[in-house]
Parts: C-alpha cells; structure tokens; sequence
C-alpha cells in the first residue's frame, strides 16, 4: 500500500481495499455537490458534516455529541429559519448514509458521531474551522482534550484561542497537564506580544512545580526559566 497516508491504511484495513477506493471519489463527489447519488441536495447535511470535520480539526478526538453538532448547526438552514429536530434528523441520515460498503462522510462513535479520516484530510488543507467551532471545542473540553485544542489552534494562528484553550487546560488536577498548559500558554502570550502576563504565567509554574522532581514538570519548568531570562 506504498504512497497511502496512515489514515488511508486504516481506512482501506478497515474496510477493504476495494470499499475505500470505489468511496473515495464518492465521498468527494457529494462534499462538492451536497447531494447523494439519486438525491436531492443537503446544503444543511453538507453543514452538519463540516461541523463534525472542524471538531477534528480543532483537535478534538473524542465524538461529537448530538447536543454540540446542534448547536453549531443551529443558525444553518438554508432560509435563516431555526434548525428544528426533523431538520437535524434528515440532516444526519443525509451524512451516516453510506456511499459504498460501509463508508459515510461521519459515523457513529461512542458517545455521538465522527468523520470519516479521508474527509478530515481533504479539509485538512481547504479551510480552517471556523469561530464558532472554536468556542464549542473549547468550551466543553476537558483538561486534555483541552491542552489539544491549544495545539490546534496555535498551529491555525489562532493565538487567543489557544490562550484560552492553555486556561482551560491548566486547572487539570493532572500537574503533568497542567505544568504543559502553563508553559504553552506563557508561550502563546509572547508570541502575541503580552510580556508581562507571559512572565506572570512562568512565575506562577515555577512557584506551583519548581521544587518537584518528577521529569515530566522539570522540562515545562527549565522552558518557562529560560524563556523568562529571555524576556527580562
């Protein structure tokens, strides 16, 4: 399988060889025109599906719930009219139906629902999420998760979205998660120009896990010295 990505072996393992690349031109195909084959178009199906996309995309690897995917939809229906139950339900049969074999743009997963990899890697490059996707992954991570979505939103130059996301993550009862969140916040802060509270979030790192032996909180410790004599 020389010249796959990871994701596509796992794809083509997980579905045959035959159902991945008979679904992928498929897959593309209603992406661009929002329509199933021998159907009429989705533009909100389409919107639901971009909604799961950008949740991965964000950095979130757990499913989105029903309850998030509605409210990133909820302003989405074609004339402006608020997205009723019925509308969500043709919606998301729209998006679980398969376009080969077992293949749909999102499935269901533990929890709520996922993309499909080969779709995630087609938005990879096309587009970023877009801000309300951003304040829901946020807003509902937990501290991992939450240090994730840092990472993706600083690696989209969204910086105060990942100050937000580091926040988030820093309260994590975990001092491992907690000590990274602080030193990539303090980060984020200089690389948006906020010495002060940079050097703010160093002290209180240093002041919180300075003293403690464990190699997982020395290394978050020696970059937030270093950076601070740096700053000063």
């Amino acid at each position: 399988m020389s010249g796959l990505s990871s994701q596509d072996v796992q794809g083509v393992q997980r579905h045959g060889l035959a159902a991945f690349f008979v679904a992928a031109p498929k897959l593309e195909r209603k992406l661009q025109t929002c329509r199933h084959e021998g159907g009429e178009p989705s533009p909100l199906g389409r919107a639901l599906v971009d909604a799961v996309i950008d949740w991965a995309l964000c950095g979130r690897t757990d499913a989105i719930t029903a309850q998030a995917l509605r409210e990133l939809i909820a302003s989405q229906s074609a004339d402006g009219v608020p997205v009723t139950d019925d509308m969500f339900a043709a919606a998301l049969d729209w998006a679980l139906l398969p376009v080969a074999g077992t293949i749909a743009l999102i499935h269901h997963a533990p929890g709520g629902y996922e993309p499909f990899d080969y779709v995630v890697a087609l938005a990879r490059d096309a587009r970023a999420p877009d801000d309300r996707a951003w304040v829901v992954a946020i807003g509902t991570a937990t501290d991992a998760q939450a240090l994730a979505v840092g990472v993706a939103a600083f690696g989209h130059s969204r910086l105060d979205d990942a100050v937000d996301a580091f926040a988030r993550a820093s309260m994590s009862a975990k001092r491992e998660i907690a000590a990274i969140a602080f030193y990539n916040k303090g980060f984020t802060l200089g690389v948006l120009g906020r010495s002060e509270e940079e050097i703010a979030v160093y002290d209180e790192l240093i002041a919180r896990d300075g003293d403690r032996d464990e190699l997982a909180l020395r290394d978050p410790v020696a970059k937030a010295l270093y950076n601070k004599g740096v700053r000063l």
